[in-house]
């Protein structure tokens, strides 16, 4: 007897494009001066559940790439790239050294997962490894709290879930969305992302190369000459 099989429509590069446009929305609406229903819709439920896919896809991505030193350097350089035209479109600034955009959140996430690959390569007793890995993710979330970078130490124990729980997506998922809604609870539409990420079949997509790297801090400069007409 034959049984009908789901098939998981997204691949990564579905997800990045769900992502970057759940990501367009939140800048829009708060690089603009929105209706707060408008605001409620595009920054408080569709922008939030950018954050969690980009999360999913920096793990994935850190297991599989040939070349995690190049990973690291592109997303140092995106980065440093992205920080003048993420600071005009939603702080009005050159620099704001308040608030740094994600790319250094995604990337202190990175350099955690490389730190914590290489002890568990280590032929440590199990208290010691567990020891280790929690003063190193304890040194990335205070690196975070002081650089200011977008979600801060819930972003990175959030990308932690992601590398700890890597063969179960969907369970790392929520239990990341959960620890980005530790401060109040301010971000329950994050629990959408488990939607896409359910989704995601494995594959890597048809992928435009250094589109994500392009897009980021394109859309944050087009987003400044409509701030002076809009604003």
């Amino acid at each position: 007897m034959e049984t009908d099989t789901f098939i998981k429509p997204l691949s990564g590069a579905g997800l990045k494009v769900i992502a970057c446009a759940a990501m367009l929305a939140d800048h829009l609406s708060k690089a603009l001066s929105v209706p707060d229903p408008v605001f409620l819709l595009l920054s408080s439920m569709i922008g939030r559940i950018a954050f969690p896919i980009f999360c999913f896809l920096l793990a994935e991505g850190f297991f599989y790439t040939h070349s995690r030193g190049r990973y690291i350097r592109d997303l140092l350089i995106l980065a440093v790239l992205s920080e003048v035209p993420f600071d005009l479109a939603l702080h009005r600034s050159f620099f704001d050294p308040g608030y740094q955009n994600t790319c250094f959140t995604l990337l202190l996430g990175l350099l955690l997962f490389t730190c914590l690959d290489q002890m568990e390569r280590k032929n440590l007793s199990l208290n010691k490894s567990r020891a280790a890995q929690a003063a190193v993710l304890a040194l990335f979330a205070a690196a975070a709290w002081l650089l200011r970078s977008d979600y801060g130490v819930y972003g990175i124990c959030c990308l932690a879930a992601f590398y700890y729980f890597r063969r179960l997506p969907v369970q790392a998922a929520f239990l990341g969305c959960f620890i980005l809604n530790l401060d109040g609870f301010g971000a329950p539409a994050a629990f959408l992302a488990l939607i896409p990420i359910y989704l995601y079949n494995g594959k890597r997509g048809r992928q435009l190369k250094y589109g994500f790297y392009i897009f980021y801090p394109l859309h944050l400069l087009l987003l400044c000459p409509l701030i002076s007409v809009f604003s």
